[in-house]
């Protein structure tokens, strides 16, 4: 069954949600940005730099993922690696 109704926290939504289109597999998208979060010690469109809402909502609704550069995890380093 589709969804269609607009839900969630802007840094948190998948691109489905945007697109008014989407099922409970979205949520997969969410629980990917939370571990982010916990992994990395920050929001992924944080480094960014996005000004408005509206720059952040055309970068999720693209659905193109952002290519890391040196990405450290924070203390988390050493227990992640195992």
């Amino acid at each position: 069954e589709s969804l269609t109704e607009d839900c969630g926290s802007l840094f948190y939504v998948a691109p489905e949600i945007l697109h008014k289109h989407y099922t409970s597999l979205c949520d997969i998208w969410s629980f990917g940005m939370s571990l982010y979060v916990l992994v990395v010690g920050r929001e992924s469109w944080q480094q960014c730099k996005l000004k408005t809402d509206r720059q952040l909502i055309t970068l999720i609704s693209r659905a193109e993922p952002i290519i890391l550069g040196d990405m450290r995890f924070n203390k988390h380093d050493e227990e992640l690696k195992e």
